[in-house]
Order: structure tokens, then C-alpha cells, then sequence
């Protein structure tokens, strides 16, 4: 081997290894946070919510920094609703409490979440 094509080897093998350490990391942190918030919803039922549903930015939107938060505050996916079937939103009940977020996608497709609510204690 001459040496310029072990330089590129050395290359290809070095950009194989961050790539695989990256992944690595990047699951590493998605444990904390499943490992904390169990019903946040990952990026591997993210990317399949996307392929079997086919909304625009669904995958994107649910693995985002806000949406992570918002979903650490309690909220828990329940479905996307298509802007084009006409599908109602649940009423408020007693133990579950809804929430809708636009996904802002150009087609008007929205998510539904929903959070237990707490009975707050009177004296």
C-alpha cells in the first residue's frame, strides 16, 4: 500500500469510528431520558410513527427540544389528527385533561396529547 492510500483509509476508518461514537453518545443520552420520562416518545416509534402515519415533520417535531419539554412536563402523545379527515378532539374528563400542538407542516396537522390531572386536596 502506498502511503496516500493508507491516509485514506486511516480517514475512512476514523470517520466510521465518530460516526459510531456519536450514535453511541446520542443513545447513551436518550436513556437518561427515557430512564426519567418513560413516556416520551423516542426517536426510533418517532421515525415509525412518521413512515406508517406519513405527516410531514411528525418524526422531527416529537424528538425536538420543545416538544421534549413539553412532554416532561406530562403530556403523552396519543395520535395525530390529519387535517384533512375531520376528527374531534376528547373532551376534558375528570382524570384525563387533552391538549392539542399544530405541527406546523403546511397541511394543518396537529397532536394530540394528553396528561392525568392531579385532584388538588381541599382542607
Amino acid at each position: 500500500m502506498t502511503p496516500e492510500w493508507k491516509t485514506a483509509v486511516n480517514s475512512r476508518n476514523a470517520k466510521r469510528i465518530a460516526r459510531r461514537q456519536a450514535k453511541r453518545a446520542e443513545r447513551a443520552e436518550w436513556d437518561v431520558i427515557l430512564n426519567k420520562y418513560p413516556h416520551i416518545v423516542p426517536p426510533r416509534r418517532a421515525k415509525r410513527l412518521y413512515q406508517i402515519l406519513g405527516i410531514d415533520k411528525l418524526d422531527k417535531k416529537l424528538i425536538s427540544k420543545e416538544w421534549i419539554e413539553y412532554q416532561k412536563q406530562g403530556w403523552i402523545y396519543v395520535r395525530a389528527l390529519k387535517s384533512q379527515r375531520s376528527e374531534t378532539i376528547p373532551e376534558n374528563t375528570n382524570e384525563l385533561e387533552y391538549s392539542v400542538l399544530e405541527l406546523d407542516n403546511g397541511w394543518g396537522d396537529r397532536v394530540l396529547f394528553s396528561k392525568k390531572r392531579t385532584l388538588e386536596k381541599v382542607p
